[in-house]
């Protein structure tokens, strides 16, 4: 009997599911990181939902407090939304905790969902809570697009467009690979542990995107930059050239990367985490997406092919990313898919 792969099931639940489909429903499974629903001719209703791992990056390294599970909780769910461009209006949370947990640590996660919360200005408004044999942490983010939106899913990247990115990315792959191998100073291990226990979410980059209605094909970045791409430019029957030199780094990745001698963006392909996301635009808005604060590094392709440049030359773009089945552990996964890295594009 084959061992369940859950990135595997989406398009399998695709065709069981589509027979069922409204014609209410612009967006069901495998369309979207997000349900898009059709309300009225004024309001679109977006609706995502996502885990945590069991045994979260923070708490692996033993750097992550319930606090800082909370504010993950919500940003791992609103990145979605960031992906689309819906504006966040609503959070629910679900949490399981291991019998003997203290009341203490249930009221810290749910502190830590409402502080990041708070940030975003919008509520908690339900959820549910159990007693269980482990931890499992998952939020259910609900937003908005009104009329004068206009949402980018991960089916409508266009031939010709210009490929954007909200911002730095690779920091939580490089964060992970400095912090178990032990090799920075503690400045660096500072930043790193900053790295993966707060949210830093392009909210306002996204809502700017869908109020002028620039965006065409987007997804958030949860796996990693090329598995994600991918998974984007398939669903919309287009190809892609990704400019490594364009992709926008945080200068402790350049730091880390030049210490171990291995290019610095390769850490955005590892796996993702960095709450960031990517949209397709028509190159005519190029100037705006500039102002808006986004990062152009590549073009869409007629010719679906999946590729990267480096410096002059074109190579496969790196698919590989964070799978759940790759685990035992993130750091054994992060290094795994850097030594794939090394031994497929460095020479």
């Amino acid at each position: 009997m084959k061992e369940l792969d859950p990135d595997e099931m989406p398009q399998w639940l695709s065709e069981l599911c589509k027979s069922s489909l409204t014609d209410w429903i612009i967006a069901g499974i495998n369309d979207d990181d997000c349900a898009i629903i059709d309300i009225s001719s004024e309001v679109k209703l977006i609706i995502t939902t996502d885990f945590l791992n069991n045994s979260p990056i923070g708490i692996e390294l033993g750097i992550s407090t319930y606090f800082d599970i909370g504010r993950l909780i919500v940003g791992s769910n609103i990145s979605d939304l960031c992906g689309t461009g819906a504006i966040p209006k609503a959070f629910l949370l679900g949490l399981m905790f291991k019998k003997g947990t203290s009341e203490d640590e249930y009221k810290e996660v749910i502190k830590g969902a409402k502080y990041e919360l708070d940030k975003i200005g919008i509520p908690l408004i339900g959820g549910d809570s159990k007693l269980g044999k482990e931890n499992t942490f998952y939020g259910i983010a609900i937003g908005f697009s009104e009329k004068s939106h206009k949402l980018f899913t991960k089916c409508e990247a266009k031939a010709g467009d210009s490929l954007w990115v909200s911002g730095n990315i690779g920091n939580v792959s490089a964060a992970i690979h400095g912090l178990t191998q032990k090799i920075m100073n503690k400045d660096w291990e500072k930043w790193a542990k900053k790295s993966i226990n707060e949210p830093d979410l392009p909210i306002e980059k996204s809502r700017s995107i869908a109020l002028n209605k620039i965006g065409n094909g987007g997804t958030d970045i949860s796996d990693g930059l090329g598995s994600d791409i991918l998974n984007m430019v398939m669903n919309s029957k287009v190809g892609v050239i990704v400019n490594t030199g364009l992709i926008p780094l945080d200068d402790h990745i350049i730091e880390l990367a030049n210490k171990i001698n291995v290019p610095a963006w390769f850490f955005p392909y590892i796996i993702g985490g960095d709450f960031q996301f990517v949209v397709t635009s028509n190159p005519k808005n190029d100037d705006l997406m500039v102002k808006i604060g986004m990062h152009k590094i590549g073009e869409i392709t007629t010719e679906k092919v999946y590729s990267i440049k480096i410096n002059d030359k074109i190579k496969p773009m790196p698919q590989k990313g964070h799978r759940d089945i790759n685990k035992p552990s993130f750091a054994m996964e992060v290094n795994s898919l850097l030594n794939s890295l090394k031994n497929s594009l460095i020479n």
